[in-house]
């Protein structure tokens, strides 16, 4: 009797259901500019992979979104080995935002973004621009998660929410 691999990507064929919302306002898949060099690995659920140490700093532009006034944002970087699945701290890595009128905040773990007493467009948004700043020196093998989700005062930050193809589904396209 032949046996069967139960762990392989021809083998996963699900969803899962996560989360009734989708916390994450970074728009993906990203429009990198100038593109993403070869270090670097698009994983496919809004996390990046580094495939080699970095040489020169590299400032990546993800994307850039639309966010409404009148709200505070709160922006957040996490960055986990990969070969030991733990948490890393300390790193250069930082995450970028610049909106429209210049405003900018960069945070290498969790800042916050008040766009409280802003004026935004003729809907009420604002403009930002979203960077990926990874230093010189900036090791492989770690897995950088980008997050901007809404801040609710009193409530923690949200762990990292991979991106989701309908809300509430979550389809892993690194097997599918």
């Amino acid at each position: 009797m032949p046996y069967i691999l139960q762990h392989t990507a021809e083998a996963v064929d699900h969803k899962l259901n996560l989360i009734d919302e989708n916390k994450n306002l970074l728009p993906y898949p990203y429009n990198y500019e100038p593109g993403l060099s070869a270090g670097f690995k698009d994983v496919g659920d809004g996390s990046i992979l580094t495939l080699a140490k970095m040489d020169s700093e590299s400032d990546i532009l993800l994307n850039t979104c639309m966010l409404p006034t009148g709200k505070k944002y709160a922006l957040s970087i996490s960055i986990t080995d990969i070969t030991d699945a733990t948490t890393v701290t300390n790193t250069d890595c930082k995450l970028r935002i610049i909106t429209n009128d210049n405003k900018t905040v960069e945070t290498a773990s969790v800042d916050y973004l008040d766009l409280t007493a802003v004026t935004g467009d003729e809907n009420g948004d604002v403009s930002a621009a979203v960077y990926l700043v990874i230093p010189k020196d900036f090791a492989k093998g770690l897995l950088i998660k980008p997050q901007i989700e809404e801040a609710v005062e009193g409530s923690p930050v949200a762990v990292w929410v991979p991106n989701m193809d309908k809300i509430g589904t979550y389809i892993d396209r690194r097997f599918n």
